[in-house]
């Protein structure tokens, strides 16, 4: 009788010591030479007609390796079998011996699916921030919508804020000699905007195009002890100055916009209703991500490196369908944080639910389909297994979801998108 021993490596990972007697090896052997025996070619007989000692001492090797993969496999699947263990990978073979009595010694690390110790998914206190949408942004989203439609002419004077100037830059050394491979043609920008160096651009404007000047930056002592004092040296030649003409704001411009309104008033309107769905989205997705991390801070566990392989494999999958050349070992390791963090999701959400015994019901399926306007929508959820599955995964998401914010307080804090906006800048 096969005999196993199992040691606990993570709570994803345990290492399996497997013993079968002698006489369970004998047995499998004396199988295997059967089975070499039927398909044996001996000069002198026919296929599988030799005798047995003959295809013995012919095909000795073939018989010893097929025995020992016939013994390690039914051993492995009796040591899953008697411990209730379900791999996700391969196992990984530490030991596979022969003891003095004969018997087969085999040890094996596994990877299982995660076993996840519940702390804490109960009594948080989680801020959920709701962004007000002003005047001032709505202002600013219009803005962008002409700059978008404005016109962008040459002129002959000196560069001003708001102009758009292309020129090139050649950085200088101590004695004014250009740097070898220090040259940068056709830089284009907006003065003013805030995307160039500041100290530069204040000595730009008031170049005209074709006028060349020498400026210097200096870096302050705060600039860090590699750069803090040092002098850069450059040459810059205007290539253009353009000036930008934006669409006066009436209601003609609007109707132009094709947007299906005709006024300002309706314009003002259906910015603020965009914004207002835009930032209402981005505080819910803040908000899912910032409870479901606490949620993986309180309950840590390990996750089989099987998984997050077969999770990144699909994505490359999917990223060769549009580009054939991508650098594979780039896309997992860009796209790691991201298996790890849906994969240990999935199974932290599982364990809840079981705990907690929630699930999606045919009920929650018929109410899902009650809320459907669209009759030929409605249908094809009824008709297609693929699309009603994928209704309830995202009803069981949503239960389970609801039911951890609902037993935990959420403190709501309203925050203007400009805040938002300067935080993602630092």
């Amino acid at each position: 009788m096969v005999s196993t021993e199992v040691e606990k490596i993570s709570s994803c990972k345990v290492q399996i010591q497997i013993k079968m007697p002698a006489e369970n090896v004998d047995k499998i052997r004396k199988e295997q030479e059967k089975i070499v025996r039927r398909d044996a070619q001996i000069q002198g007989f026919r296929k599988g007609k030799a005798p047995l000692a003959m295809v013995k001492s012919a095909y000795a090797g073939t018989i010893e390796r097929n025995t020992l993969d016939e013994a390690m496999q039914q051993a492995f699947e009796a040591g899953l079998k008697e411990n209730d263990l379900h791999p996700v990978g391969p196992p990984v073979v530490k030991i596979f011996d022969f003891d003095d009595d004969k018997n087969l010694k085999i040890e094996v690390e596994v990877e299982t699916y995660p076993d996840i110790p519940l702390k804490k998914y109960k009594n948080f206190i989680f801020e959920k921030n709701i962004y007000k949408i002003d005047d001032s942004d709505v202002d600013e989203s219009i803005e962008y919508i002409r700059k978008q439609k404005a016109v962008i002419t040459p002129i002959d004077g000196q560069a001003e804020i708001g102009n758009f100037v292309t020129f090139s830059v050649q950085e200088m050394d101590e004695s004014g000699m250009p740097l070898i491979g220090k040259k940068y043609d056709d830089i284009r920008v907006q003065l003013g905007e805030g995307r160039f160096d500041p100290d530069l651009e204040n000595q730009i404007i008031g170049m005209k195009t074709g006028e060349e000047r020498r400026m210097e930056k200096m870096y302050p002592k705060s600039a860090g002890k590699d750069l803090a004092g040092k002098i850069e040296r450059f040459n810059i030649t205007m290539q253009k100055v353009e000036e930008e003409e934006l669409p006066e704001l009436n209601n003609e411009f609007v109707e132009q916009l094709n947007f299906d309104i005709k006024t300002v008033d309706d314009l003002k309107n259906k910015v603020r209703d965009e914004l207002e769905h835009r930032w209402g989205q981005e505080s819910e997705h803040q908000f899912y991500h910032q409870v479901v991390q606490e949620l993986l801070h309180e309950n840590p566990f390990d996750v089989p490196e099987a998984m997050v392989n077969n999770y990144l494999d699909k994505i490359l999958e999917d990223i060769r369908q549009k580009d054939k050349n991508i650098e594979e070992e780039e896309v997992r390791k860009h796209y790691r944080a991201d298996a790890m963090f849906n994969i240990k999701w999935f199974h932290l959400k599982e364990k809840i639910a079981e705990e907690e015994n929630i699930k999606a019901t045919e009920e929650d399926f018929k109410t899902f389909l009650d809320n459907i306007n669209d009759e030929n929508a409605r249908k094809m959820y009824e008709t297609n297994d693929k699309l009603k599955q994928r209704a309830l995964n995202d009803i069981f998401e949503k239960k389970t979801f609801d039911f951890l914010v609902d037993n935990s307080k959420v403190k709501e804090e309203k925050k203007s998108i400009k805040q938002r906006k300067e935080f993602e800048k630092v």
